[in-house]
């Protein structure tokens, strides 16, 4: 069967994670429905994404941008930012110097 994108066949590989749990979490994690240890996950890397503002424009204003052109955000200067995982909110911050590049303090977890 077709995918809407055309793709008719999908391979799926199965792959082995480390061993890092004792010998009874694991036995207690291949139990059929346990909960694997969060400490199995550890090492999975995941990408946040700060969400400094938003700027709404026509589709002329949008053609219209070149190099030099300056968009307004709806973010105030010293506004918390939110902290995005999977493009949910997952905390909120403010942003701050880190050396020479930007950095966001954690002001409140699990933010909505």
């Amino acid at each position: 069967m077709n995918t809407p994108l055309g793709v008719s066949k999908i391979d799926i590989m199965q792959i082995d994670l480390p061993e890092h749990a004792a010998a009874g979490e694991r036995a207690a994690a291949d139990a059929p429905g346990q909960r694997i240890p969060l400490d199995m996950l550890g090492e999975i890397a995941v990408e946040v994404e700060i969400q400094l503002g938003t700027a709404r424009l026509t589709v002329k204003e949008l053609m219209a941008l070149q190099a030099g052109s300056l968009l307004t955000l709806d973010q105030h200067l010293l506004q918390d930012v939110n902290v995005l995982l999977n493009e949910r909110v997952v905390a909120r911050g403010e942003v701050v110097a880190v050396g020479d590049r930007f950095g966001v303090r954690i002001k409140e977890l699990g933010a909505a």
